[in-house]
């Protein structure tokens, strides 16, 4: 006769066989699966790449090619001179804006910049607007200041109702 009496059901007792080394296996199982499924995807995809890049090197090469036969060996003297001038007349629009927006004050708002080259000259007309007459005049005195401007004119700054309108013009150096 039997010592013990089992009263769970045979797949709770199938269960408790189990333990925790079955757990313990099964879970380094399926991490072994998961690793080297990863690594297989990564092949694959590193394949593709590769692939891929070939492809975009031989298609380089073949650009490279027509563009060496489409562009002459060097460019007549005249024409690397006439480069050179034109680089030379045109303002460094970085520089330039660049100072603009450091020099601008912060309760001034600046609605337009247009500039135009007249006699050989790049004139900035900048118009705008601000809380008080004295921000506007804080903006002449900082476009003075400035090395890229000169010849500041004043063509209207007037108080309104809620804020100063003003419009300056002023001459660009750079040279």
């Amino acid at each position: 006769m039997k010592e013990t009496l089992n009263l769970l059901p045979l797949r709770e007792r199938a269960r408790a066989a189990r333990g925790p080394l079955f757990y313990a296996v099964m879970v380094a199982g399926l991490y072994l699966l998961a690793i080297s499924g990863i690594s297989f995807y990564n092949l694959w995809e590193a394949r593709r790449l590769q692939s891929g890049t070939k492809r975009l090197e031989s298609l380089r090469q073949e650009l490279l090619g027509r563009i060496s036969a489409a562009v002459p060996a060097a460019l007549p003297p005249t024409a690397e001179k006439e480069i050179a001038d034109a680089v030379m007349q045109t303002p460094p629009w970085r520089l330039i804006l660049g100072e603009l927006s450091v020099i601008v004050p912060e309760k001034v708002w600046l609605s337009l910049i247009d500039v135009k080259k007249t006699d050989g000259a790049y004139y900035m007309t900048i118009k705008g607007f601000s809380k008080t007459q004295v921000d506007a005049a804080r903006l002449v005195s900082s476009l003075e200041g400035s090395p890229y401007f000169s010849n500041l004119q004043i063509v209207f700054s007037q108080k309104g109702e809620k804020d100063a309108v003003f419009e300056f013009k002023v001459r660009l150096k750079w040279t």
